[in-house]
């Protein structure tokens, strides 16, 4: 007759038989169990790994569209720019020609500048010579290796010209000197010097700044260059201080 557990519970020897059949039953379930789990496991593995497949590829996808849509942006923004740059050293080397020609050679202070090139000379500083690519500034990161950084510099020397430009006329005086019952108009920029020279200085830097910078974007857009040479070599002797 088989025991039962209330009868086993006192742990007689007859029960040794029946505790171990329900020792391999346990044995089993836990096997079982055990099997169980590790499918589980392997299931998940396998789903964890699938999942990270996809973030990777989802991920190398942005990098690549990221990438790409950046490349678009700089070449809008060198077609966008080559025009105005194109011309950056001719209207630059106008102002400094302008400035060059304004001192009276016949006075031996060199405050003292003719009125028609002083003129010349501020109304070109004030214009502003990128506009566009001032437009532009959040985007010129996108253009390779140092175009981004070049066009930076010469965006804040052009800024920096036209504020000494604008300082320069607010404190320059204009006058008329008289030769022999003759007048003639001059400007007396001796409160600003300094100031004035800088702007000489910042005009013939952007010359030969703008022209090599001209080269490298024509180059990156695929345009035809822009032949600078006569304005380079003009201020070539131009000491900048």
């Amino acid at each position: 007759m088989a025991l039962g557990f209330g009868e086993c519970l006192s742990m007689k020897a007859e029960c040794a038989t029946f505790w171990a059949g329900w020792g391999v039953v346990a044995t089993a379930a836990v096997g079982v169990v055990t099997v169980l789990v590790a499918i589980l496991a392997w299931m998940t593995s396998r789903r964890a790994a699938s999942i990270a497949e996809q973030a990777t590829k989802i991920a190398q996808q942005q990098h690549e569209d990221t990438a790409r849509l950046s490349d678009e942006t700089a070449r809008i923004v060198g077609r966008l720019l080559v025009a105005e740059v194109g011309t950056l050293p001719a209207r630059a080397a106008r102002l400094a020609r302008a400035m060059v020609k304004a001192p009276d050679l016949r006075s031996d202070q060199i405050r003292y500048m003719l009125e028609k090139y002083y003129d010349q000379a501020i109304y070109e500083a004030k214009q502003g010579f990128l506009p566009t690519a001032e437009t532009v500034m959040d985007r010129i990161h996108t253009l390779p290796n140092t175009l981004g950084a070049d066009l930076a510099s010469l965006i804040a020397a052009c800024r920096s010209l036209r504020a000494l430009a604008e300082r320069v006329d607010d404190n320059a005086s204009h006058m008329t000197f008289f030769t022999d019952g003759v007048g003639e108009r001059y400007v007396d920029v001796g409160k600003v010097l300094d100031d004035w020279l800088r702007m000489k200085d910042a005009a013939v830097w952007i010359v030969r700044s703008g022209a090599k910078f001209s080269d490298e974007l024509h180059s990156f857009a695929g345009v035809t260059r822009v032949d600078h040479t006569n304005n380079v070599e003009e201020f070539s002797s131009h000491t900048i201080y």
